[in-house]
């Protein structure tokens, strides 16, 4: 058996994509499928946006989360404009961004990782359309790393995550997050 702490694609877990030697995975997260799902049900039946676009990395996280989330809401009615791709190392966005602009999403969505969601924000708000497009991105950058490298372009950039709070994770979680903090004089970052 394997269990992951961090390993979030819908695959590992799904029986028929998984291929041999997985038979023993289970993860102690949430399957990126849900947290795309329940993305895509917000942005559709919550906000009523009926234009989004999405950005992925390659990834099998990232690419999970994305298709999770486009097929859902793609499922409810409403049009993905375009869903781009990057590489994870990549620093200049301006071409894509630039591309993915002229498809007018009212909502984009990149759960990508620190580096390249910090230079995403950051370039976004060089390109004219960006104002108005609701900025959306994971888990993935709740960390300060993310904070010091996107600086004050952070501003306004939405973060989904599922609930961190000690209530929500219930009873072992807030004797896990004492130990915790008594051990490391902090809490963790995620």
């Amino acid at each position: 058996p394997d269990i992951a702490t961090g390993a979030a694609s819908p695959k590992l877990t799904d029986v028929n994509a998984r291929g041999p030697g997985y038979e023993g995975f289970s993860r102690v997260i949430y399957n990126a499928a849900f947290e795309g799902e329940a993305l895509a049900e917000w942005a559709r039946n919550t906000k009523k946006f009926d234009k989004v676009a999405a950005i992925h990395d390659g990834t099998p996280y990232v690419e999970g989360l994305v298709k999770a989330f486009t097929d859902k809401f793609k499922s409810l009615g409403g049009t993905i404009v375009t869903v781009e791709a990057i590489n994870a190392q990549d620093v200049d966005m301006r071409p894509m961004l630039t591309r993915l602009v002229t498809t007018k999403p009212q909502m984009v969505f990149f759960p990508t990782f620190i580096a390249a969601t910090a230079h995403i924000v950051k370039q976004a708000k060089e390109i004219e359309g960006f104002k108005s497009i609701l900025m959306m991105g994971s888990d993935n950058v709740l960390d300060k790393n993310f904070i010091a490298l996107a600086g004050t372009s952070a501003v306004g950039f939405t973060i989904i995550s599922p609930p961190l709070d000690a209530d929500s994770n219930g009873a072992p979680y807030k004797k896990l997050l004492e130990k915790y903090k008594k051990n490391f004089r902090e809490g963790p970052t995620t």
